[in-house]
């Protein structure tokens, strides 16, 4: 959504410190991501060497923005996941091949639509907080599925989260989209609202498609 729209004021926010590092990193240092991905090199050993660096947290803040980076274009399937201890633990894709450094040609382009967008890693409650009272908000969420079995973070529990949002949706006065897949027990929890199901082929890095029912709820 936040790149369809390219909004001018706006605030991104993820409790997904390594995804919000990047974030940062490309808008303030993109520079340093490119350098990086320019010295890495795309094969098996090199790759879980730089795994065992990123885990042992021997990187710097823009050495691990640029290794988010690699890890998404060389992982298997593109996914981000961690172990129970917060270890990165996809394993080296060695089927497709990737030109790294003309995927990242257009960082600077993103970089630039960045400037004036305030980045967090926050508790998401603490930021709907802060707008809930403002008519003129647009929030857009895009919550984890409730039945995720990719762990991103160490904690796996979801449901309280989409309990937090439709009671949010229903005493603020800014308007919200909330998008997520489609599951019976969403779709009863939130059925006062606005809401229509859709299909979405789920692609990453263009190495699968899935496609996946998706349910799209508002508040307006």
């Amino acid at each position: 959504m936040y790149w369809e729209i390219q909004p001018q004021n706006a605030i991104i926010n993820d409790i997904n410190t390594t995804l919000i590092n990047y974030w940062r990193t490309v808008k303030d240092t993109p520079n340093s991501i490119k350098e990086f991905i320019h010295n890495t090199e795309d094969n098996e050993n090199y790759y879980y060497q730089l795994r065992d660096k990123f885990n042992k947290k021997e990187l710097t803040l823009e050495e691990q923005a640029g290794a988010f980076y690699y890890f998404n274009r060389t992982g298997f399937n593109g996914l981000w996941r961690v172990n129970k201890n917060s270890e990165y633990n996809v394993s080296y894709d060695g089927i497709n091949k990737r030109d790294l450094n003309s995927l990242i040609s257009d960082i600077n382009s993103y970089s630039k639509q960045l400037k004036t967008t305030k980045i967090m890693n926050d508790d998401f409650r603490n930021i709907l907080n802060d707008v809930k009272n403002n008519e003129d908000v647009f929030v857009f969420l895009d919550p984890p599925y409730l039945d995720c079995k990719t762990m991103y973070t160490e904690s796996q529990n979801f449901m309280w989260i989409y309990e937090y949002i439709q009671g949010f949706m229903n005493s603020c006065k800014c308007k919200v989209m909330l998008i997520t897949k489609a599951d019976e027990i969403l779709i009863k929890m939130f059925s006062e609202f606005t809401n229509n199901t859709y299909d979405f082929n789920y692609s990453a890095n263009n190495k699968y498609n899935k496609k996946v029912k998706h349910i799209l709820i508002t508040n307006y």
